[in-house]
C-alpha cells in the first residue's frame, strides 16, 4: 500500500505516480515475511474455485497460486512498505 496525500483528481480522471508497489505482501501489515509465507502456503497450488484458494496470494493474479507468485514474493522478501509520498 502506498499513500499520496494532497492530490486533487480532475474528471475524467488523474495520472498519479504512486510509486512501487511490494508484491509478496498477504495479509496486508506492511511487510513481506513469514505471515505472508504462511498465507501462501495454505494456498499453494490451489485455483479460483478451490476452497483453499486465497487471492491475496496470488499476485500475478492469473488464478492459481503457484511458482511465479512464490518468485514475486521472494524478491521482496523482509522488505516492508508503504512509501509514503506527502
Amino acid at each position: 500500500m502506498n499513500v499520496k496525500r494532497n492530490v486533487v483528481i480532475a474528471v475524467p480522471g488523474t495520472a498519479v505516480y504512486m510509486g512501487t508497489l511490494l508484491e509478496g505482501n498477504c495479509n496486508g501489515d506492511k511487510g513481506v515475511n513469514t505471515l505472508d509465507f504462511l498465507i501462501m502456503k495454505a494456498s499453494w497450488l490451489k485455483a479460483v474455485g478451490n476452497p483453499a484458494y486465497d487471492a491475496r496470494a496470488d499476485f500475478n493474479r492469473d488464478g492459481v497460486v503457484n511458482t511465479i507468485d512464490f518468485l514475486l514474493m521472494k524478491a521482496n522478501w523482509l522488505k516492508s512498505s508503504p512509501a509514503m509520498i506527502l
